[in-house]
């Protein structure tokens, strides 16, 4: 149950991006557009340092938030390390803030989130609906021998989102 969420959530705090996401569910009565409408209830998963774990989900996590199949839900997210990397951080700055979460990786991840009736070993559908970008995100690339897998030149990328917030622009490649 878990690994589908996560994948969800995974996505959105690379891309600085807020979800908007629904889990599996029985059909409703299609709008006039031919489009289905969900049949659950709705919930906001805001981003706080409550409802937010920095590098992974720690399966002995209790959920922030317990829906039911056919539920949709907004996941708000963070930037790198619970919101303190942005662009400008200086690359000494991204490399203190990742080394002092050993073990973990510097994804701030929301959740988890429970869906009642899911077991282990379930597939579950995640169908994102909508992603609503930030105004930049970043994402860096770690440099010299204190992340050996990673290479030796450590490098930031940036991303904005365009007026129409219907695409970004990569800087920094």
């Amino acid at each position: 149950m878990k690994r589908g969420v996560t994948l969800i959530v995974l996505i959105a705090g690379a891309l600085g991006t807020q979800l908007l996401g629904q889990a599996p569910q029985k059909k409703a009565a299609a709008n006039s557009s031919g489009a289905e409408m969900a049949a659950g209830k709705h919930y906001t998963l805001p981003a706080t340092p409550e409802t937010v774990q920095w590098g992974w989900l720690d399966p002995n996590e209790k959920p922030k938030l317990t829906v039911k199949s056919g539920d949709t839900i907004s996941i708000e997210t963070m930037m790198h390390s619970m919101d303190q990397i942005k662009p400008g951080v200086p690359m000494d700055e991204i490399v203190r803030l990742r080394l002092a979460n050993p073990g973990g990786g510097p994804h701030s991840v929301t959740g988890p989130i429970y869906v009642e009736g899911a077991e282990p070993g379930d597939t579950m559908e995640i169908r994102i609906l909508k992603i609503v970008p930030k105004p930049d995100a970043v994402n860096f690339h770690l440099p010299g021998s204190k992340f050996p897998t990673v290479g030796l030149q450590g490098h930031e990328n940036r991303l904005a989102a365009r007026g129409n917030k219907n695409a970004l622009d990569f800087f920094g490649v």
